[in-house]
């Protein structure tokens, strides 16, 4: 058996929508199964790729410090004060809770 790995990706919900017109397909617990099971319908597989719900996304200000790959350390997605400001130069986290 071979290992694989696929990122896809959506239009964004309004959570993510003013930082990027796209995002990460997320899929909830119990899409799991219909996602991996070879029998599924194509149509009920492509249904999957819906944006999450907003519920269980937050996005805020980061220091640009995210900015380089050389920096993996907490302080990357530590909330950063001020008033976020999408430009060029900012990032911003994104933080999944809960189960949906």
């Amino acid at each position: 058996m071979s290992e694989s790995c696929a990122i896809i990706t959506t239009e964004a919900n309004s959570v993510l929508r003013d930082i990027h017109d796209r995002m990460l397909v997320i899929l909830g617990a119990a899409d799991e199964g219909s996602w991996l099971d070879n029998a599924t319908d194509k149509k009920e597989v492509l249904g999957l790729l819906q944006p999450c719900p907003e519920e269980i996304l937050e996005a805020y200000p980061v220091a640009t410090l995210v900015n380089s790959p050389r920096n993996n350390r907490p302080e990357c997605v530590a909330r950063v004060m001020g008033k976020f400001m999408l430009t060029l130069g900012s990032r911003s986290a994104l933080r999944i809770s809960g189960e949906f």
